[in-house]
Formats: C-alpha cells, sequence, structure tokens
C-alpha cells in the first residue's frame, strides 16, 4: 500500500462547553488494492477543558461505489479518552483493527477506480474523566461532537515489478540445472 504525505486538518469549536478540537486524518488519499482494504489512522488533539471520548467513525460514500467501510474506532474495546491539552493518534493497522477505518474494494472494481467522500468521527465531551470515581454520565455529560473530512480511496492492480520476474527466471534456471544435473 503506497502511503501519501498529504493531511488534512479541520478545526471543530463549540461555544457551550469551551471545547474545541483538531482532527486529522492520515493519510487523506489512500490507494488500496483491488479486493484489498485502505485504511485512515488519525491525530485527535483536544484543546478544550472538557474530556473528549471518541465513538465512531462513518465514511459517506457515492450510492454507486463498489466497496465498503467498516468503523474500525467503534469496534474497539478500550474506552478511547482524550484529556483536556492533550493529544491522542492512531496509525491504521488492519490485523489490529485500529485507526479510523478501512475501505474494502470489491473484486470487480476497474483500477483506477476513486472514490471520494466524507470521513466523519463521533465523539462525546464530558467535564469529568470517565475513569475518575465520582464520573456520572449523565451529569457529566456537556455534548456530543463531530467533525468530518473529505478522503479518496483509488483501487489499483497489482502489477508485478521486473526484479520479481528476473528472480523467476533465475529460480527456474536453478530448478533446470539441477534437473539436469541429476538425470545424468
Amino acid at each position: 500500500m503506497k502511503k501519501l504525505t498529504q493531511f488534512v486538518v479541520l478545526t471543530l469549536s463549540w461555544a457551550a462547553a469551551s471545547q474545541a478540537a483538531t482532527i486529522t486524518f492520515t493519510p487523506v488519499s489512500v490507494v488500496g488494492e483491488i479486493g484489498g482494504v485502505g485504511g485512515f489512522g488519525f491525530s485527535f488533539v483536544n484543546d478544550g477543558s472538557g474530556y473528549a471520548v471518541l465513538n465512531q467513525t462513518t465514511f459517506d460514500q457515492p450510492a454507486d461505489a463498489d466497496g465498503s467501510y467498516t468503523d474500525l474506532l467503534g469496534l474497539q474495546s478500550n474506552l478511547l479518552v482524550v484529556a483536556p491539552n492533550a493529544t491522542f493518534l492512531q496509525s491504521f493497522n488492519a490485523n489490529a483493527l485500529l485507526g479510523a477505518g478501512e475501505y474494502a474494494f470489491g473484486s470487480d472494481v476497474t483500477p483506477g477506480t476513486t472514490v471520494t467522500g466524507t470521513l466523519t468521527l463521533d465523539y462525546d465531551v464530558y467535564s469529568v474523566s470517565p475513569f475518575a470515581p465520582t464520573f456520572d454520565a449523565f451529569t457529566d455529560y456537556l455534548s456530543s461532537q463531530q467533525v468530518s473530512g473529505s478522503v479518496t480511496i483509488t483501487a489499483f492492480s497489482a502489477v508485478p515489478e521486473p526484479s520479481g520476474y528476473l528472480l523467476l527466471a533465475v529460480g527456474l534456471g536453478v530448478v533446470a540445472f539441477v534437473r539436469k544435473g541429476a538425470s545424468r
């Protein structure tokens, strides 16, 4: 999977909780193999005074897109809490099911097919840490928030590199040489 160095930075602020947050989805453009997956990591910076509890992600894609999105943030069993003036970073890892989410292309997608949509992260803000002994989900709740960004996923077909063909030819030559020597 080819990693691109583009990022999107979105800033969200609201007055009710004196809360401000910044999210960066990494990368903004993902190149995924046909029949395979590509995914997004993220960095969440909590610049406010409340505790942000990260809940889930959604991907709004065109209706004719041939593929499916899986929310990896919502699948995680740990409560993801970002304290005030703190940063939470999570890279995409398909094997460990980490990151914001992953996109799987269908097996009949044409190479070069591009899907552009909106990736949204939902989170709740609390006045007290959910890990505090005095935490009460009803009285400490301040607000629910979302932050979104446009992301693009492009399908490619796996094409062997020339060095792969060279290695195959050398391997077949060695097998032929050994068989010829064994027949004498």
